[in-house]
């Protein structure tokens, strides 16, 4: 699959909803010709009458692009702007303008691609067999699953269900565990709010275990594990995560990224991204035994050039 027909998250019209409602500025950047357009986010600096912005991962781009980047950035104020970019083509022109690669990117340059065109079982055999293992070991531990959508989910928790919390706990759980940032609440159910049927969450329940080392009531659906996923038009991204001990030793969590494949395959999507492995970086050095989680599902390395600034003085 070329790179160029891939339409990131950061590029779909749901993203750059969710940001404008956490306190982004967005701008469509249009090409009157193609009609393609890209989304920019901009960001007011506290205290002073200037802004930064960042254009991720942008579809097909050319002159014309720059002329309009240019003029919005203006009307913005922007001082630093920010560029991730999909080809080697945007980069050149990126360095002729000026831009010079950063240190830091904020998405990471390496991630893992799945072609959903291929069936389920061409999925499974590409996988490590360990991860093969897991998943059927999960299955015939009596993990259950639930996919849901954002719009059922909403509606859920609007009828009073501790759905929302219990789910949203495993996210702040997992992300004590492993001392990373938390998303805060609003900003998950602002992702919900937009994304609706165009993000679901799987989830996985135990009924019954027989261990000494976990409290547990039999006949009763203990949420072990869950993901969140978000989809552009063409693809679907491994999200937010979360899972309790017990989840791990029942291996829920793998089964949770299958479900999750399988589901964007149900929907007829052409790529399943992982959304950031490891990439050398400082910033990332935590996510090496989540990489290697990653890595066991098989699938295609993308690497991504690096992420380019300039600064603007208006």
């Amino acid at each position: 699959m070329r790179r160029t027909t891939f339409i990131d998250l950061r590029q779909a019209g749901e993203w750059a909803a969710y940001l404008q409602s956490i306190g982004w500025e967005t701008e469509q950047i249009k090409n009157q010709k193609s009609k393609i357009k890209n989304y920019l986010y901009i960001k007011k600096i506290p205290l002073t009458p200037w802004a930064i912005a960042k254009l991720q991962r942008p579809r097909r781009t050319g002159q014309a692009m720059f002329a309009r980047l240019d003029k919005v950035c203006r009307k913005h104020r922007v001082v630093r702007l920010y560029v991730e970019p999909t080809t080697a083509s945007l980069v050149r022109q990126l360095q002729l303008r000026g831009f010079s690669p950063t240190k830091t990117s904020y998405l990471p340059r390496k991630t893992i691609w799945l072609d959903l065109k291929k069936s389920e079982r061409q999925l499974l055999a590409a996988m490590k067999p360990k991860t093969r293992y897991n998943i059927g070991l999960a299955q015939r531990r009596g993990i259950k699953i639930k996919v849901i959508d954002g719009d059922t989910l909403k509606r859920l928790v609007l009828k009073g269900s501790a759905l929302g919390d219990d789910f949203y706990g495993l996210l702040r759980q997992n992300a004590r565990r492993l001392g990373i940032f938390a998303m805060p609440r609003k900003w998950y159910e602002a992702q919900l709010a937009e994304f609706g049927k165009k993000c679901f969450v799987v989830l996985a329940y135990s009924t019954d275990h027989k261990s000494r080392d976990f409290k547990f009531n039999p006949g009763i659906n203990h949420l072990v594990a869950g993901n969140f996923f978000m989809t552009s038009e063409n693809a679907c991204f491994y999200s937010h995560n979360g899972s309790t001990d017990l989840g791990r030793k029942l291996m829920a969590p793998t089964l949770c990224a299958w479900e999750g494949i399988r589901e964007a395959r149900r929907r007829r999507l052409k790529v399943f991204d992982f959304d950031g492995v490891d990439d050398g970086s400082r910033e990332l050095k935590r996510w090496k035994g989540f990489s290697r989680f990653k890595e066991g599902f098989g699938g295609k390395k993308v690497v991504f050039s690096p992420q380019f600034a300039v600064w603007r003085f208006l």
